[in-house]
């Protein structure tokens, strides 16, 4: 015969399931009806979507990646060419944009900044560079010639190692010096990647 208290039919139990442990209740029996099966993977589906949110916003770097906010597709003004507008990216006050048919920015990623300008007198131009957590960059001009001025953006990034990075990505203005003022040269503007 069975017999069942009070406190038995609130944590559903009867005296065949009760514990003999001298408390007449179990620390961790499982309660009849206390939350939806469903319920108890509520913490691992919310886990994983956290963890996918962050796995998303620390994907790896890709060069010329967009910058937080903006948005839409502009036609630049210094270069005539279609890109994303990237917040912050302009042609400085006081400098000389370059006109955009005389910018040939075809070997950058399509949302690599292009906006070119010329800086003291014309005898420096000037143009953005990415930064970020890990990697740096900086321009030379690799060739002047009478019809053309090579600029060789270089991003600098760390090999594969065990440090961490914070993902940000900024975008640094560079001066590049000229042996002479541009002219009508035309400006080509390629990228490099050193890694390690």
């Amino acid at each position: 015969m069975s017999t069942a208290n009070a406190s038995d039919v609130d944590r559903g139990t009867t005296s065949a399931t009760r514990p003999q442990n001298g408390l007449g209740w179990a620390c961790n029996q499982g309660w009849i009806g206390f939350r939806p099966d469903d319920m108890r993977r509520l913490g691992t589906v919310v886990g994983a979507g956290v963890l996918m949110v962050l796995v998303a916003g620390c994907g790896s770097h890709q060069p010329g990646g967009s910058a937080a906010g903006g948005g839409g597709l502009t036609a630049s003004p210094t270069t005539g060419a279609t890109a994303p507008a990237i917040p912050g990216v302009r042609v400085p006050a006081g400098a000389v944009p370059v006109p955009g048919d005389q910018v040939s920015a075809s070997s950058l990623p399509s949302a690599f900044p292009r906006v070119v300008w010329l800086e003291r007198n014309g005898t420096a131009l000037g143009l953005y560079g990415e930064v970020g957590g890990c990697f740096t960059s900086s321009a030379t001009a690799t060739q002047q010639t009478d019809t053309r001025v090579v600029v060789r953006l270089v991003q600098e990034e760390p090999g594969t190692g065990s440090h961490m990075c914070p993902m940000y990505l900024r975008y640094k203005p560079m001066s590049v010096p000229l042996a002479k003022p541009l002219g009508t040269r035309t400006v080509v503007l390629q990228l490099a990647i050193v890694r390690g």
